[in-house]
């Protein structure tokens, strides 16, 4: 049976990882850091994007899908 959440997962902690090296807070809207760093990389929408940075379980769904990857899927985490 294959994982089929694990390309959605990798780009959301690819996401997660350019809002975290660009937002300063109370300083860097989420909205420039939408536009100028993820839209052209990962084109999604904005309220895609908001989902993604404000889920607060995707730790969770991450080590969850670490448990069920295959040996050979493991190095990408």
């Amino acid at each position: 049976m294959a994982y089929n959440n694990f390309n959605k997962l990798m780009l959301e902690k690819k996401v997660i990882e350019i809002v975290e090296h660009n937002y300063v807070p109370e300083v860097t809207p989420y909205k420039w850091i939408w536009r100028a760093k993820v839209y052209p990389i990962y084109p999604m929408s904005y309220n895609t994007f908001l989902r993604i940075v404000n889920n607060p379980n995707f730790e969770q769904k991450l080590e969850k899908a670490r448990q069920k990857a295959s040996p050979l899927m493991k190095f990408a985490f």
